[in-house]
């Protein structure tokens, strides 16, 4: 997949200063802001207003028909023991079903290659995540409840970059916050609430939600197993059909 893209059900706004290397595609109105550029086409099912400065290389295109697939639910067991880890230490944690897992600061946390099922996975600020699993392996974290990720968390792939192996799914109704200044690898679905990106946050996978917010100064970038990489703030890989 040479190029991401960056997708709503009903409505897609950037910001000033936004850098779209990819597609925009709504189902309902697109809103670009001031200095807005959009390396690829612009698409939309009604209306796409325009701000000021606004560079797109590609088509734009409204009052089309666009269809989208709706997320699908994933239903799991979960349950079983309470993990609390404590302030600076060292875990590993093996694949199987848990209740709440709760990581405090300064953790190395270290998954392995499997499915993990839980009620609830909670990070606190200065966590670093290592995932260990080989290039023919997935790692799946099902989240029931609620899966935060606060600030400085960082997730790094211990033996090579695979980020499209590894995938975050919860069933959360609230939002899902990933805070500031964090490094995050991964696929990241929760298709029942939104996702809100914190600032200065890098992120290499995708993101699909109910309704993602990304604030100022973040990048989401396609991953670099993927070729023809061009870094971009704002372009998703691959392609997705969020609500």
């Amino acid at each position: 997949i040479k190029d991401g893209s960056l997708g709503s059900k009903s409505y897609v706004e950037t910001g000033c200063d936004a850098i779209i290397d990819g597609d925009i595609v709504s189902g309902g109105n697109i809103s670009l802001g001031d200095r807005t550029t959009v390396n690829d086409d612009v698409i939309a099912a009604d209306g796409i207003v325009m701000q000021n400065d606004i560079e797109v290389h590609g088509t734009v295109t409204d009052s089309t028909d666009i269809h989208f697939s709706e997320l699908s639910p994933k239903n799991f067991p979960f349950g079983g023991p309470d993990i609390y880890i404590p302030l600076d230490t060292v875990y590993t944690l093996v694949p199987g079903n848990y209740r709440d897992v709760c990581v405090s600061s300064r953790v190395n946390l270290y998954l392995q290659g499997g499915i993990y099922r839980l009620r609830k996975f909670l990070l606190a600020p200065d966590v670093v995540l290592y995932i260990n699993i080989s290039d023919d392996e997935v790692l799946q974290l099902n989240v029931e409840e609620d899966i935060q990720l606060a600030d400085r968390t960082q997730i790094w792939f211990s033996n090579a970059d695979l980020p499209l192996s590894f995938q975050i799914y919860s069933n959360q109704n609230n939002t899902m916050r990933i805070g500031t200044d964090c490094i995050i690898s991964g696929f990241v679905f929760v298709p029942n609430a939104g996702i809100h990106v914190c600032s200065r946050t890098s992120i290499t996978g995708a993101l699909n939600g109910k309704e993602v917010i990304i604030e100022p100064d973040v990048s989401v970038c396609k991953p670099p197993v993927l070729k023809s990489l061009s870094h971009s703030f704002g372009a998703f890989a691959p392609p997705f059909n969020p609500y």
